[in-house]
């Protein structure tokens, strides 16, 4: 909808069923957001080293439950990039180094990280978020992103080592990586970020027809058909995802075992913290682009995940 048309008759959006006055502009706009957020939950859960349908459903929860919960009315919630790095180390510690056995573990975590949120809630934390320094804000979000860049590295160059838990260490083995890089998937790798930078700031027309990721994505699949990649490069989709990525948390496990009670406390600790961060600064700064300055409520965005 046109910000004109809504500052000229003073309709400010609501939420729940009032804020379906205007269904069909937000129809198209979700239509805009779910082409977006496809590849980018696809890619998040592949970097956090899980299934990737699950950054999928991760994405459908969180659109579904957070505009209930109200909180910002320009913010879109879904799965989030900086949790990816902190998602894989909780994994591989909780998993002692497999990723297969950390899985189940993790999502006990995120159970708990889930119920200290909506503790944190109650008792109106999301508040101090205003007294956090900007610059501690951008230099977390920054550090994430090098993290990010050091574990993905490795995939791009046709590296298919698991990641290291430590990140010294694997900045050290980056020189291994490149010693054994594949040269189609290099190719290919430096085509989909040349075409990234490139789409997003291109202004030619033709070029927001569809998404950036989703373009990129669409000529990763074409090239990988036509190089005939090995299938150990490409994302394997289960034939059934119903009853291969939904795996329960294992609590079982968590309770038996004593030693793992540190590390749990630790990862829940870790996690608690990125995602408020990350959930409450972006609120402060797309609310600033809101023509009805509707204020939020800072401590809304803190349970979704």
């Amino acid at each position: 909808m046109t910000e004109s048309k809504l500052l000229r008759n003073d309709d400010k959006p609501q939420n729940g069923l009032a804020g379906l006055k205007h269904w069909r502009y937000d129809l198209m706009a979700g239509v805009q957001v779910s082409l977006v957020s496809l590849p980018l939950s696809l890619g998040i859960a592949v970097a956090s080293g899980a299934p990737p349908i699950t950054g999928v459903i991760s994405a459908i929860i969180a659109g579904i439950v957070y505009p209930i919960l109200g909180g910002s009315y320009v913010t879109i919630a879904g799965p989030a990039a900086g949790l990816a790095p902190a998602l894989l180390s909780g994994m591989l510690t909780l998993g002692k180094g497999s990723l297969v056995a950390g899985y189940p573990l993790l999502l006990v975590a995120i159970c708990f990280t889930g119920l200290v949120q909506i503790a944190l809630t109650f008792f109106e934390v999301g508040e101090f978020a205003k007294i956090i320094p900007i610059p501690v804000m951008e230099g977390m979000l920054a550090a994430i992103g090098l993290i990010i860049i050091v574990k993905q590295a490795p995939l791009l160059l046709g590296d298919l080592t698991p990641a290291n838990n430590s990140i010294p260490l694997a900045i050290l083995n980056l020189p291994n990586s490149l010693a054994s890089a594949s040269f189609e998937i290099c190719i290919v790798g430096a085509l989909s970020l040349g075409l990234m930078f490139w789409l997003n700031q291109s202004k030619h027309r033709w070029t927001n027809l569809l998404p950036a990721p989703l373009f990129v994505v669409c000529a990763g699949i074409v090239l990988g058909y036509l190089l005939r990649f090995d299938s150990k490069f490409l994302i394997a989709m289960p034939d059934n995802f119903m009853k291969d990525s939904f795996t329960l948390p294992d609590f079982t496990k968590v309770w038996q075992d004593p030693s793992l009670w540190s590390s749990m406390l630790m990862v829940v600790v870790t996690l608690t913290l990125i995602d408020g961060i990350e959930s409450l600064a972006p609120v402060a700064a797309v609310d600033n682009l809101d023509p009805f300055q509707s204020p939020p409520d800072p401590n809304k965005p803190l349970p979704p995940m």
